[in-house]
């Protein structure tokens, strides 16, 4: 482990936690500013700090971060409290990783060093919460709970995308009930399809906010969080049937999808339900560089996509509904036309 010219900015009013944090930090040869006075964090980490590592009140870590947004450095928190919720705030805030006390701080050292190395990394802060929810695995609504909290942290980091889940979620039930799918396949579609974005959490911010088409490497990134999201729900066990939907919800008809390139009823029926789901909402919502699609266009793009990229028979049923059921799409608010270009 080597922490050659990495600046690190350590946060605390504990003066114990600032003098060994620094110490191992120094030891492993990153250049450490100690700073007690959350008033001057703004100041202190500048561009020129590379990690922060903040060990105070929840409340400072608010005022210190906001929603996370515009930082160029990465953010290691520590806590007292190791709660699932704790953790989820973490996830919201924008932090790299977090800790709970008492801290391992050559752990933190590699954490810190690890934050500085190729954005390819695993993510860790996901894993620790799926971790934590897996203690509490039979309280299934309060695991659902929080995931709900990681999916919201993703869309609170771009205006575009709020709410997306709960309206992919809306669409994804009405149209498994037109299927003919059980009460059972039914709730387990209802239940994936608000989580279906949680492996977002990997992304990073910039290509998440990015005002404009995406490059083919920024998109390898978007294409890994199915596999992400389902890695995240499979050490959840109470939600190992949701995760395969979860998987899969970006596979194609013909093949051409991601992540396994599974092809026709290779993929789970809840899967190609969800997939038609998403793109629905994606059509009808603004982007940052385009405006929604009318519901018109939208059902163009079903019929002309059907049978390569959506499930044909999905399609069909989907089609027939939207012409008797518009009451019930969500549309943009404000209109389109006032949408960044």
């Amino acid at each position: 482990m080597s922490g050659n010219c990495i600046d690190v900015l350590v946060v605390s009013r504990d003066d114990s936690f600032l003098d060994a944090a620094g110490e191992v930090l120094r030891s492993a040869g990153c250049n450490v500013t100690c700073q007690k006075d959350v008033s001057q964090v703004a100041t202190d980490c500048g561009a020129n700090k590379a990690v922060m590592v903040a060990y105070c009140p929840i409340e400072e870590i608010r005022c210190m971060l906001g929603a996370g947004s515009g930082r160029s450095h990465k953010v290691i928190l520590v806590s007292d409290d190791s709660s699932c919720m704790m953790i989820a705030e973490a996830l919201r805030l924008g932090a790299y990783d977090y800790f709970q006390t008492p801290v391992d701080f050559h752990d933190l050292a590699e954490a810190v060093v690890r934050a500085c190395q190729d954005d390819c990394l695993p993510p860790e802060l996901p894993k620790k919460a799926a971790q934590a929810m897996q203690q509490n695995g039979s309280f299934r609504n309060a695991s659902l709970e929080t995931v709900r909290a990681l999916v919201r942290a993703v869309e609170a980091k771009d205006p575009f995308t709020r709410r997306h889940s709960d309206n992919v979620a809306s669409y994804a039930t009405q149209i498994a009930r037109l299927m003919g799918m059980s009460e059972a396949d039914v709730e387990t579609v209802r239940v994936a399809a608000p989580l279906h974005d949680v492996g977002m959490i990997g992304v990073p911010d910039e290509i998440l906010t990015k005002a404009g088409p995406l490059t083919e490497t920024e998109f390898e990134h978007i294409r890994r969080h199915p596999a992400l999201g389902a890695h995240i729900l499979e050490q959840i066990g109470v939600f190992a049937t949701e995760a395969h939907i979860v998987r899969h919800h970006h596979e194609r008809w013909d093949g051409r999808g991601y992540p396994d390139c599974l092809a026709r009823e290779e993929s789970p029926l809840g899967a190609r339900v969800l997939f038609i789901a998403d793109s629905i909402d994606a059509m009808l919502m603004p982007r940052s560089y385009r405006n929604a699609y009318p519901i018109e266009k939208m059902m163009d793009e079903l019929a002309r996509c059907a049978g390569r990229q959506f499930d044909p028979a999905i399609a069909a049923k989907v089609l027939q509904w939207c012409d008797n059921h518009r009451e019930d799409f969500v549309l943009p608010q404000p209109p389109a036309e006032s949408c960044v270009q």
